[in-house]
């Protein structure tokens, strides 16, 4: 009943745009003729499918044969996940070593649709804790990951994804954007971010950047725990412990602190 509901869902054209993509992964120089076939649509509805994947840099065409293979767009994503396979195959001993040593649950953040998403988390073994999870999105403006990925970004860029309606979770979200946008200034200097009970009550966060071999911004790295634990007259040590375990993932990405940034 479930697979039932499901296929009902599924949108056809959508699907059949996936599966010619499928299809020039397995063999290249596809035409129209072959690939309607293997669809099942008549040419003409094929050839829509093809120019607008075309359109979109899935597909290009050979000007000679006239045949289609995959594009640049799709070699771009490619690229995207095999980077993001390799970030948390090196980050996650850091994050278990993170874990371990501050008895807090980790993760580590990626900027995406502008939003931080959590690719990698190692959860602590306390019972009062901070519950994480792979896909787990994590707003910009109020979180210590998502401050750390927005502060590297360009200011036009950051007055963008802050221009809008920002959700207060708690009695301490900031929603001011000039506000956000010092502290992101104030990030980018001391190297770390802190989320003070902005996004949960009773929960603080730290987090630090981490940089690919070309100095650029690969991701965020950070715990997350009670306020009871993570409190004022330790909290450099949750830092220090944080921006270590940034700089291992960075230098294992191949950065180097002579890069420029």
């Amino acid at each position: 009943m479930e697979k039932k509901t499901k296929s009902r869902q599924l949108i056809g054209s959508l699907t059949k745009g996936l599966l010619i993509l499928e299809m020039m992964m397995e063999k290249d120089n596809l035409g129209v003729t072959e690939i309607s076939k293997v669809l099942g649509v008549n040419k003409s509805s094929a050839y829509r499918l093809l120019i607008t994947l075309e359109d979109r840099n899935f597909v290009k065409q050979d000007p000679i044969s006239g045949k289609y293979s995959l594009g640049m767009r799709f070699a771009s994503f490619r690229t995207k996940v095999l980077e993001g396979i390799e970030l948390r195959g090196i980050a996650r001993p850091y994050l278990k070593w993170l874990t371990d040593t501050t008895k807090e649950s980790s993760a580590l953040c990626v900027l995406s649709d502008g939003h931080g998403v959590i690719i990698e988390k190692q959860s602590s073994k306390e019972s009062i804790s901070a519950y994480l999870y792979v896909g787990m999105v994590e707003p910009l403006h109020c979180t210590a990951l998502g401050k750390v990925l927005i502060s590297h970004l360009p200011e036009d860029r950051q007055r963008e994804l802050l221009d809008k309606d920002l959700e207060s979770f708690t009695t301490f979200t900031k929603t001011d954007k000039e506000q956000i946008l010092e502290e992101c200034k104030q990030i980018l200097e001391q190297g770390y971010a802190l989320d003070n009970e902005e996004y949960s009550l009773s929960m603080r966060c730290v987090a630090a950047p981490v940089y690919n071999s070309k100095g650029k911004l690969a991701a965020a790295v950070g715990i997350s725990g009670p306020v009871t634990r993570l409190h004022d007259d330790n909290i450099n040590e949750y830092i220090d412990a944080v921006k270590e375990a940034a700089q291992n993932i960075s230098s294992n990405l191949g950065y180097s602190r002579l890069l420029k940034r």
